[in-house]
């Protein structure tokens, strides 16, 4: 048994509400269940459920484990860019499936979309299906139930059950068109079960209690809990960033300037063109002003050139290291997510993409990004 708290942020007026929404879940989870049982759930809970509180505010979604007093800071945007990426994946491979006459595809179109809970094209109609019988409402794809759920709801508003709708739709998927059912239903049903066909697995979740509470401010963490970081020199790092202010970021590149400019003077040109670089990879612009006066000594040296030749880092490891020797780093911060995203890390690429952005707010560095954020909401509205 679980009590999950879900608080979606409400941009209606120039303040910001939080209607706040708390259910009592009991989830059951079966892998391969046998044929003839989809309508059926036997068993019982894997093992103990953690206290879990799940708010989405803006563009972020906050887990907060009460059990391991972990904080779990996730992004929308890397939620939707893994999926976008593992949507064509298995579409890829459930043509080269279709082709080689594949019977009963474990990755037809409309299973994956459900799966992912994704749509890849809009306008093409899918091939769910669906009845109401013996006190559900049953939606599927040939002989695959794809996900049911209870006639008998629990009476709440509208918002809330589009606030349970994203919820299921974050943790749990579904198909777009059947959550586009849900959302509209005038409560949110007591007993619900999402299968996935791929994996052979089935859930069904039991709803005992919703309680509405009272708008209220941004909720805050609570006392006592820790993030949950995976890699402590990021972990380290970012938390340099994200105690330092704008102004003192400032300072901290002033600085980088003068003692760039003082080993220029004592003629130390591969330690003065480091210092200078620095900035550059702050502040994502070009080199200060006060590099050009010692511009030729600096380039005429050969260490130097040798540098400029082998700049860029050529794994994590590199990356990091420079990021726990300065993490301020912007241009790092850029590349670092760059790298994860390519090996299929989203959730990493995008705490480094957010990082980038505290140390150098408008960062052309991370146009890109800025573009592919603003494209998610358009083609995905429904997860924002």
């Amino acid at each position: 048994m679980r009590t999950i708290a879900i608080a979606s942020a409400l941009l209606l007026s120039s303040v910001v509400a939080h209607a706040n929404l708390e259910l009592t879940l009991h989830t059951v989870r079966i892998s391969h269940p046998p044929q003839g049982t989809s309508e059926l759930m036997k068993g019982g809970p894997e093992g103990p459920q953690a206290e879990t509180l799940h708010v989405t505010l803006g563009r972020r979604i906050y887990l907060v484990d009460a059990v391991k007093h972990e904080l779990d800071d996730r992004s929308l945007f890397a939620m939707v860019s893994s999926r976008e990426t593992e949507l064509q994946n298995r579409l890829s491979l459930g043509g080269a499936l279709d082709q080689g006459n594949v019977q009963d595809n474990p990755m037809a179109l409309t299973i994956v979309e459900h799966d992912l809970s994704m749509r890849n094209d809009m306008k093409k109609p899918s091939e769910v299906e669906s009845v109401t019988a013996g006190g559900e409402s049953r939606f599927g794809y040939k002989t695959s139930e794809l996900l049911a759920w209870s006639t008998d709801a629990i009476p709440v508003k509208a918002a809330e059950v589009d606030q349970f709708v994203r919820f299921f739709r974050y943790v749990f998927g579904g198909h777009p068109e059947i959550l586009a059912v849900l959302s509209h239903l005038d409560g949110i049903p007591k007993r619900l079960r999402i299968s996935d066909p791929m994996a052979g697995a089935l859930t069904q979740i039991d709803i005992s209690e919703v309680e509405e509470t009272p708008d209220t401010p941004t909720p805050s963490v609570p006392a006592g809990l820790h993030p949950a970081v995976t890699n402590p020199v990021i972990g380290a790092a970012t938390a340099k960033v994200t105690s330092s202010t704008m102004a003192s970021r400032k300072a901290y590149v002033a600085d980088l300037v003068t003692a760039a400019g003082a080993d220029a003077g004592a003629h130390k040109p591969l330690e003065s063109m480091l210092g200078y670089l620095e900035t550059t990879l702050i502040t994502g612009g070009q080199l200060p002003q006060e590099f050009f006066p010692h511009k030729n000594e600096i380039g005429g040296d050969i260490n130097v050139q040798a540098l400029l030749g082998t700049l860029r880092p050529a794994n994590e490891e590199q990356f990091e290291a420079a990021l726990a020797k300065d993490p301020f780093l912007t241009g790092v911060w850029k590349d670092l997510g760059d790298t994860l995203r390519q090996t299929d890390h989203p959730e990493e690429a995008w705490h480094c993409y957010d990082t980038a952005r505290l140390t150098m707010p408008g960062s052309t560095l991370l146009a890109d990004i800025d573009k592919a954020e603003a494209r998610m909401p358009r083609e995905h509205p429904e997860y924002f």
